[in-house]
């Protein structure tokens, strides 16, 4: 062995050197194509002067060449020559010497956003940062004989996409862009299967307020999303005239009147905000510029529905909005379309019994849900409409439970959280929507004590206005006259009820309770945000929390009441 290891030294030897070149070779090859030694993006328009010679000549002409070839980070939509060619036909020129050197500089500012933004980040509606001129770009996708393409503003289909350069990335369009110049009463006028939407603006003034600049008031711009109605869309509804219009809708036979209901359906079609698509689909729901009216808003797939709410377990059906159509900027806001006609419903105030143990998340487990004796943890920011924060992790478990101590509630499910000041601090939930109104509201939870006969007690809030009081998650329930094995001084319901408690429940068990936590004024129709807060450190189990009751001041308070298997009893 020790004379074949001498005889084979050399070739080994020579192996390993092969190998070290070889590696150090690699590692050299990876270096250069991590290294940035790309041309910057003036540089590039100089190679490929023969697609962008006229680009590259707006930037001289605009300044905008010598910032764009030092060091930045920088997305430039760059149309080419072509495109050039049809701007200039457009303008009635014949080279962009002749262009008016502030319109030139608007065209150059439209087509740099000072950040890198590729098109796996383009999202069908508003690109997320503003260009240099300060509007933002739309993109969206098209498909011609199977083949699909990026369509910038509406007008401009991407032909090269996602070229990296050393100082940004570089996007090439067959059409120049043009920045908004109409207001959205301008926008709305020019627009022909508008006519009737349009009228409706006129008559009711709000052709003026959607024609007025952008101001600023505290920080906050003026603009404003408008989700406009088309001709077709009315005639479908029977509506064919502004008259028609009109007829239907108000109320005084005095559109100018803010009050009137035809001023207050315009209104109501108005959102606060530079709201594109993109930004309405990020929220349940938004302010409309009629006084203390919202829309909601559902993201179904890719449709967006407005309106589609479930009250007092009925689906009322929304309208869809037409996204092809939508996102059209304008110098004041942005002009939606929508497939539907839809209004303020005038409603009364409306008892809503909630199940805080009936969520999208749980119901995607059948081996769980409502299933006796099965329970499942969820870790923190794995629900949609129940979120909780603090120390040690908290996580949140859904327990079904038809036997036992705590059997007894509402579908015999509950969910429990160790709601204390050095674990779970806080929980938020979403609630159903809730029509506005004055409502006394309630919590009803499984009593649970820690040792030392401890108990946790919470602060809650809606929307952030705190309920008058607080809720021990201790107290076990009262026996009243009307309980088995009852005693001549027990209370009544209605005697206890005046104390702040009632039985939420069909199932003979005092470990249930119901807390009046106080009456709140909802001022809007929406759903809300319900906050319990921790004020104590007791070591209970957890806080065991079945269902929470919103009912009009002036309803019966004490009915109904539910049962394990699902049963509702007046």
């Amino acid at each position: 062995m020790e004379k074949f290891f001498k005889y084979n030294r050399l070739p080994i030897i020579a192996i390993i050197l092969l190998l070290i070149l070889s590696v150090s070779a690699c590692r050299k090859e990876l270096f250069t194509q991590t290294t940035d030694d790309s041309v910057n993006i003036t540089g590039f328009f100089e190679q490929e002067a023969s697609e962008f010679s006229e680009f590259k000549k707006a930037l001289k002409l605009t300044g905008n060449a010598s910032y764009l070839a030092a060091y930045g980070t920088y997305t430039v939509f760059a149309p080419n020559n072509n495109a050039f060619k049809l701007f200039l036909e457009e303008q009635g020129k014949t080279s962009l010497e002749q262009v008016d050197l502030d319109v030139l500089k608007d065209v150059v500012k439209l087509h740099i956003i000072q950040d890198t933004i590729s098109t796996t980040s383009f999202t069908d509606g508003k690109i997320k940062t503003p260009t240099a001129l300060g509007q933002f770009l739309t993109s969206g996708a098209t498909n011609e004989d199977g083949i699909t393409s990026i369509i910038i503003n509406k007008t401009a289909r991407i032909t090269r996409s996602n070229i990296k350069v050393g100082n940004g990335i570089i996007h090439c369009l067959d059409r120049v862009l043009q920045k908004s110049v109409r207001t959205l009463a301008q926008e709305i006028a020019s627009k022909p299967e508008l006519s009737i939407f349009n009228e409706a603006l006129i008559a009711t003034g709000w052709d003026i307020k959607l024609n007025a600049p952008v101001t600023v008031n505290n920080g906050t711009p003026s603009y404003v999303a408008v989700l406009a109605i088309t001709n077709d869309v009315y005639r479908r509804e029977g509506i064919n005239s502004f008259t028609d219009l009109k007829n239907k809708y108000s109320s005084t036979n005095n559109p100018l009147n803010l009050t009137d209901s035809l001023n207050l359906y315009i209104a109501y079609k108005v959102l606060p905000g530079l709201k594109y698509m993109a930004d309405i689909v990020t929220a349940p729901s938004h302010e409309t510029k009629a006084p203390l009216e919202i829309i909601s808003v559902k993201l179904s797939k890719d449709t967006v529905l407005f309106n589609e709410d479930i009250f007092a377990g009925v689906l009322e059906k929304g309208v869809s909005a037409n996204r092809q159509l939508s996102d059209v900027s304008t110098t004041n806001g942005v002009l939606h379309f929508v497939n539907g006609d839809f209004s303020i419903k005038k409603r009364v105030p409306t008892a809503v019994f909630w199940d805080v143990a009936d969520q999208p998340e749980f119901r995607q487990l059948p081996s769980i849900f409502r299933v006796s004796g099965r329970s499942q943890a969820f870790p923190l920011n794995s629900l949609r409409d129940i979120k909780w924060g603090g120390l040690l992790n908290p996580a949140l478990t859904y327990s079904c439970n038809s036997t036992g101590n705590f059997a007894g509630a509402y579908f015999s499910d509950y969910i429990s959280i160790n709601l204390r000041t050095a674990v779970a601090q806080w929980i938020e939930f979403r609630t159903p929507v809730i029509i506005r109104g004055r409502y006394k509201v309630w919590i009803s939870f499984r009593a649970l004590r820690g040792s030392g006969n401890c108990q946790n007690i919470a602060n809650a809030s809606l929307n952030g206005v705190p309920f008058s009081r607080t809720v021990s998650f201790g107290e076990s329930r009262i026996r009243t006259k009307s309980d088995p094995g009852s005693v001549a001084t027990d209370p009544s319901a209605e005697e206890l009820e005046a104390q702040g408690f009632k039985n939420p429940i069909t199932f003979n068990s005092f470990n249930w309770n119901c807390r009046f936590l106080g009456t709140m004024d909802i001022q809007t129709t929406n759903r809300h945000i319900f906050r319990l807060d921790p004020l104590t450190n007791c070591n209970a189990l957890s806080t065991t929390i079945d269902m929470i009751h919103f009912i009009p001041v002036d309803q019966n308070q004490l009915t109904p009441r539910f049962g394990p298997n699902g049963e509702i009893v007046y």
